[in-house]
């Protein structure tokens, strides 16, 4: 008598990274659903995984040793050896809830129609409730407005629903597809990325399934040693040489846009799969607007890190050269909003500090003065009432504002800053516009102190410095 196939077949590829593995293991080893089978494919360069998994082999555990392959095909690699009617991935840096799979498999016999799933996640430090919740929301998305969330909105925003196998599972029917075109579920760049394009060519809709079920060690993706240039880790010199062939300018390959950023590489990916797998794939395009908002995004994030962008700004800078007027203005417009958003807690966190430096320099007899005069000035000098000396004037570059008054203090023009020189000017601008402020305030008055919650730490250090001369 044949036996009877798995519901789940979980593949486990690892390299290099024997330390996290076994947690993974055993994360499916505590699994309350117990129908699954688990495929550890390890491509490590000694065998230090084995060392640790050894004592997992057997029954339901199987071990493949596979070694100096490229990630696409590793995971490849273990799908071949997959015999469950639902394949999922488990990456070597995550593991599971141990409720996971009896909520998937609950899932799957409440939408015996649906073929895909996908499933929450949590990072880093987040924990798992002790119990799953009891009503659990689920929503239905066709396969199409999956694709059109993905290349239209913001990557880290719909991110939740893209079955990427790390966090969703597919029917095993896939495979049928797969072999009639002769191609294989994982391909080159990005895996997870490949073979979600495949899934949803082929299959109709998917359930989202609205809790966290897997847990990530984001401190281990090679995506982001990539985004942020760690060149000198083994992760990414593995990635360069076995999956790019030695050079990381294949990473972004396949699109119309040159720009050295991860969404690039992954709508390359989509448009390599595209092209053999056909299906829902083909009604749909890449959006370079959203290429170009992705772009800056990256940069912006990879610059809060102190990582040298100056390559990827001239890429996009040049590509937005080409583009019309309101596209670059569409660009621009969401970079600012990426700042303001950085921003909204530094700001808020530093007022209360600002309001006391403000308070010090008024009572040493400082001459004080604010440049906009909006709702964020209101604030301020509402609380600085308790100072001895009151703030001087506020000037603003709107001159419908010129000659009223907030709080009692008289709004002038820019060119009161050399007409009545002051000691400190406090930026109480919105932060969009803050370096541009700051620039036409150094052109009126280069000796005069500047002041806002965007550059406390750089205006005390100074402070600092010229009290210790």
């Amino acid at each position: 008598m044949s036996e009877v196939a798995p519901k789940f077949s979980i593949l486990l590829p690892t390299r290099n990274r024997s330390f996290v593995v076994e947690t993974a293991i055993q994360s499916v080893m505590n699994q309350s659903y117990v129908n699954w089978e688990l495929i550890i494919v390890d491509n490590d360069v000694d065998d230090r995984t084995y060392q640790v998994v050894r004592k997992y082999i057997g029954g339901k555990v199987k071990y493949i040793r596979t070694g100096q392959m490229a990630m696409h095909a590793n995971w490849q690699t273990g799908l071949n050896q997959a015999t469950g009617e639902y394949i999922t991935v488990l990456q070597d840096k995550a593991q599971y809830a141990p409720y996971a799979l009896e909520v998937i498999e609950k899932h799957i016999r409440q939408h015996m129609d649906i073929r895909l799933f996908v499933w929450g996640f949590i990072f880093n430090e987040a924990q798992f409730s002790r119990y799953p919740e009891e009503n659990i929301r689920t929503y239905r998305f066709t396969s199409g407005e999956v694709l059109q969330l993905f290349l239209n909105e913001e990557h880290s925003v719909i991110n939740p629903v893209l079955p990427k196998m790390i966090f969703s599972c597919c029917h095993r029917s896939i495979l049928v597809r797969c072999n009639q075109l002769n191609q294989d579920l994982f391909q080159p760049i990005s895996p997870d990325y490949t073979s979600m394009y495949a899934q949803l060519s082929y299959f109709n809709e998917l359930v989202c399934i609205e809790t966290p079920l897997v847990h990530f060690n984001d401190e281990f993706s090679s995506g982001r040693m990539i985004r942020y240039k760690t060149e000198d880790s083994a992760v990414v010199r593995d990635f360069k040489e076995l999956t790019l062939n030695g050079s990381i300018e294949g990473l972004y390959e396949g699109t119309s846009v040159n720009s050295d950023t991860q969404f690039n590489s992954i709508l390359g990916d989509f448009y390599r799969i595209k092209s053999v797998f056909g299906g829902h794939l083909n009604q749909l395009e890449g959006n370079r607007m959203n290429v170009y908002r992705e772009a800056v995004k990256q940069i912006f994030e990879m610059n809060a890190l102190g990582v040298n962008t100056e390559v990827e700004r001239k890429q996009i800078d040049e590509e937005l050269a080409k583009q019309p007027k309101f596209v670059n203005q569409i660009v621009r417009d969401y970079e600012a909003s990426l700042l303001v958003k950085h921003h909204a807690v530094q700001y808020e966190m530093a007022s209360e500090l600002v309001i006391s430096i403000l308070k010090f320099y008024l009572d040493s007899g400082k001459r004080v003065a604010l440049w906009g005069a909006g709702a964020t000035a209101k604030y301020f000098l509402s609380q600085l009432n308790s100072a001895s000396v009151k703030v001087c004037y506020i000037v603003d570059s709107n001159a419908d504002k010129y000659g009223s008054a907030i709080c009692g203090v008289t709004i002038g023009a820019p060119e009161l800053l050399n007409e009545e020189p002051v000691d400190l000017i406090f930026v109480s601008m919105a932060s969009r516009w803050h370096e541009e402020v700051v620039a036409q305030i150094k052109s009126i008055c280069e000796k005069v102190s500047i002041l806002s919650p965007l550059n406390i730490e750089e205006f005390l250090g100074r402070y600092r410095l010229a009290h210790e001369r």
